[in-house]
């Protein structure tokens, strides 16, 4: 294979997941760019323990087995940047491509971080590949204007993200609906803030219902990523707990007592089912096993400002009186109090009103529909 006539600076040699050309393409802002299979000798490539990325480490015997690519100063550049937040820095090797060793750069890690299993690339990929790219595409578009270091600290957030736009693609799939993509013309695009959340612009046509596309309008919205929401429900004892916790949205709306009386909830993590999270944010708000979970409902909370998408739940679990207390994760600033209601209590509240948040009323509403054939 011959290299392209693109001006050469330096040539790196790649062994975890920018092996996967999607990423890597995004990465460097280019499709463009020619790879050759190649290996490190004398070394190993590992998962870091608990996490979702590889680290390379000496290891007589062993091969590390990767990509050598030749790139331009504006794609180490690139490189660098994206690179930043896992704390790698360039080391040069020797790496054997095609029976001969040529020399190349590779990104070693800052530290020694614990081992988990042998990498495998594909391992990877299926579990990662696809929120890794969209995550990439949010990063780099921050390339030239943000620091490094700023971003690192909206990395959890930026895949939670790219999380929550994968499952959106898998549910058009299964769920079989209807591509109108080709109804929006999008003019041009802005984020004018990103941290916890992001706020996108779009200038924008739609096509409407007499055929013709609207005049261009422009949107905002919140961007987040998914939440899992659980309301534990004891069918022996015919109750149900609730927490309690300070909110900023109520707040932000000049309610005097911005504390909500809501149902278990917290973000879906990288890697999670909807289940998953609703089970570890049980553990982790009101220290609760839950057995069987049952949908209530998936759906948009409020799809004209945000694309934030719920999974509501009804778990079954035993709630017996000592239950209830504080807790909540003291690095998040929580601070959350459960409390025990009795199903004819709830049903009380829900009825005159008293329930304030939106994800309760449609969990209590679902619960008190179906309550029996749950109690059996």
């Amino acid at each position: 294979m011959g290299w392209s006539s693109v001006l050469v600076t330096q040539t790196l040699f790649f062994y975890g997941s920018l092996c996967h050309l999607p990423l890597l393409h995004v990465v460097l802002g280019r499709a463009d760019v020619e790879v050759e299979q190649a290996s490190l000798v004398d070394h190993a490539v590992h998962w870091v323990s608990d996490e979702n990325y590889p680290t390379i480490h000496a290891k007589a015997g062993e091969r590390a087995v990767g990509i050598v690519v030749q790139l331009t100063g504006e794609d180490v550049a690139r490189l660098n940047y994206y690179e930043g937040a896992f704390s790698y820095d360039l080391q040069t090797f020797q790496v054997e491509s095609s029976g001969e060793f040529r020399t190349a750069d590779v990104y070693f890690p800052t530290q020694n971080p614990p081992l988990g299993e042998p990498w495998v690339l594909d391992n990877w990929v299926e579990k990662f590949g696809r929120v890794n790219v969209e995550a990439a595409k949010e990063i780099m578009s921050y390339y030239g204007s943000v620091s490094m270091n700023e971003v690192t600290k909206r990395f959890t957030q930026i895949h939670s993200r790219a999380a929550a736009l994968v499952r959106m693609q898998d549910r058009n799939q299964y769920d079989k609906r209807a591509d109108r993509s080709a109804d929006i013309v999008v003019d041009d695009a802005r984020r004018p803030y990103s941290f916890f959340f992001t706020l996108e612009e779009h200038d924008l046509k739609v096509r409407q219902f007499d055929g013709g596309f609207s005049p261009q309008m422009t949107r905002a919205g919140f961007v987040s990523g998914d939440a899992s929401i659980l309301l534990p429900f004891d069918p022996v004892r015919k109750r149900v707990l609730l927490v309690e916790q300070f909110r900023y949205g109520a707040f932000l709306a000049g309610d005097s007592d911005p504390w909500s009386i809501e149902p278990i909830a917290g973000r879906i993590d990288l890697g999670e089912t909807a289940e998953q999270a609703a089970r570890r944010e049980a553990m982790e708000e009101a220290g609760l096993e839950i057995g069987e979970l049952h949908t209530a409902a998936r759906c948009y909370p409020s799809p004209g400002v945000s694309n934030e998408f719920f999974h509501i739940f009804v778990g079954l679990c035993e709630l017996p009186n000592d239950i209830i207390g504080v807790s909540g994760k003291a690095d998040e600033h929580e601070d959350i109090k459960s409390h025990l209601m009795s199903l004819d209590e709830l049903e009380r509240q829900l009825d005159t009103h008293q329930l304030r948040n939106a994800p309760l009323v449609v969990a209590a509403s679902w619960l008190l529909r179906h309550h029996e054939k749950l109690s059996r």
